[in-house]
């Protein structure tokens, strides 16, 4: 696989991935929210903290004289396999980092009863 069809297969993953996430999430959780300034955000129910969630992937990249590349997610656990298909296969694994910022769900359950954070 070639770098570039490597760069561009993670992006397309990891952006369709935060895509799915936006849709899923219930309440007033918001993936990847715009407008984020020095780690807060301003929603019509006040000024929201961020959280970045990191991710470091182990991925692997196995390319074969048949023509093929696979693209794949270490989950932990390597399988050795054993077979008599008559082919060469180079397998290469990296690892990949990025954070994705969310704002989480809030209770304003506090707020709605007049109790404020400074007087906990």
């Amino acid at each position: 696989m070639e770098l570039k069809e490597f760069i561009k297969t993670v992006l397309v993953e990891v952006s369709q991935g935060v895509g799915e996430a936006q849709k899923e999430v219930t309440g007033n959780t918001i993936v990847n929210p715009s407008f984020i300034k020095d780690g807060y955000i301003n929603h019509s129910s006040g000024k929201r903290e961020i959280t970045n969630i990191s991710f470091k992937i182990g991925v692997s990249i196995n390319d074969s004289t048949a023509g093929k590349s696979a693209l794949g997610v270490i989950t932990g656990l390597f399988q050795a396999g054993v077979g008599t298909e008559n082919k060469q296969s180079n397998t290469s694994i990296t690892n990949i980092e990025f954070s994705v910022p969310i704002a989480l769900p809030t209770n304003d359950k506090l707020t709605k009863k007049g109790i404020s954070i400074s007087s906990i």
